[in-house]
């Protein structure tokens, strides 16, 4: 599941507007609004392109787009540690 409150608190921060980074990333405003509502997902491409636009490390990609994911990867890390 994507982090989108912090998603969204990053794109306001960033001094760029909705409608700017969409139109740089190629999609409509409705169709990143839904993106970040969690009523669609962002492909690998959006989420490289939103990484090039925000400026983003590639930790707070994985905070952001990945962190179901890795909080199963430290658990197991622990059980089999």
């Amino acid at each position: 599941m994507v982090d989108t409150k912090s998603l969204s608190k990053i794109i306001k921060e960033s001094g760029k507007s909705k409608e700017e980074i969409c139109g740089i990333m190629g999609i409509s405003l409705g169709s990143l609004n839904n993106k970040l509502a969690g009523r669609t997902s962002f492909t690998v491409p959006e989420v490289k392109d939103l990484q090039k636009i925000l400026k983003l490390s590639d930790a707070t990609i994985m905070k952001i787009f990945f962190r179901n994911k890795l909080s199963k990867i430290e658990d197991k890390e622990v059980v089999n540690g």
